[in-house]
């Protein structure tokens, strides 16, 4: 018996819409994000912006506000999309981050009685960058003052890959180590009452990634990747991993990523409650 999943967006980014990017990159991104009523109460998978980034948008920094182009709408933070499913901060228990980046780790601090699991390599890399790559997709602020709880792989298994359960005796999710894009970079799996939903966070940018034969990405968003990437050949092992998961697997794991908006309408349409 698995989990309902509801699937939301905590932060829309227009890159695309730049004349200069239109023809390299889709227009609009997302920031993917999953709400599950768990057995443990709500868990959060990503938490895209927060309530401070909406307010201060200077916190993210001038490059990445020129590049990224976020929308920054209050109704887009997790925070308030709870609230609009009827349930308050406290509600949720438990947030998984497949890592630490700024538009991953920003609605934190809107959710203080939570606890925070991530890989322990991750953890490492956010709080002792070794360079300034690292370093600059980190916010300290955002998880400062969080209950971090850091994770490493104990030998389990999930479909080939290694595995950790990060919340105690619970099957239904899996944290997923898939390094490249960041040091500690996971993915999460969980399960839903009909298949798995493996989110990737950015293992990946575009869907056809994985659907396509020789996993097609658009220019710009394949430049992008690569330049991001703390370790680009880890990255692309991971992702031709996950590429033959989707092969073998489709009709048992469900795989989406962080930032492809035409994903993330799909699942939502068709995946949340009614």
């Amino acid at each position: 018996m698995g989990y309902i999943i509801h699937h939301i967006n905590c932060g829309t980014m227009c890159a695309g819409d730049r004349w200069l990017f239109k023809p390299l990159m889709p227009r609009f991104m997302s920031s993917h994000c999953l709400v599950i009523e768990s057995n443990n109460g709500l868990v959060i998978i990503d938490t895209g912006f927060g309530i401070q980034e909406i307010k201060r948008p200077q916190l993210l920094g001038q490059l990445f506000n020129l590049v990224a182009k976020p929308v920054l709408k209050e109704d887009e933070t997790a925070i308030r999309q709870i609230e609009k499913m009827g349930y308050k901060a406290n509600d949720v228990t438990n947030i998984i981050l497949t890592h630490m980046h700024l538009d991953h780790a920003g609605g934190v601090n809107d959710f203080p009685g939570s606890k925070v699991h991530v890989h322990e390599n991750e953890y490492q890399a956010a709080t002792h960058p070794k360079n300034a790559l690292e370093s600059g997709g980190y916010l300290k602020h955002q998880w400062r003052e969080a209950q971090i709880v850091t994770h490493t792989a104990q030998g389990d298994k999930w479909f080939g890959f290694d595995g950790v359960r990060p919340l105690n005796g619970d099957d239904n999710i899996v944290l997923i180590p898939v390094p490249g894009h960041s040091i500690g970079h996971c993915a999460v799996a969980v399960k839903s009452k009909n298949e798995w939903i493996l989110h990737c966070g950015d293992a990946y940018f575009d869907q056809r990634e994985m659907t396509s034969p020789k996993g097609y990405c658009p220019p710009g968003l394949k430049w992008y990747q690569k330049l991001m990437n703390a370790q680009f050949d880890l990255r692309m092992q991971n992702r031709e991993r996950l590429r033959e998961l989707y092969k073998n697997h489709q009709s048992e794991v469900r795989l989406i990523c962080s930032h492809d908006h035409h994903d993330f309408c799909q699942c939502a349409e068709e995946n949340n409650p009614k």
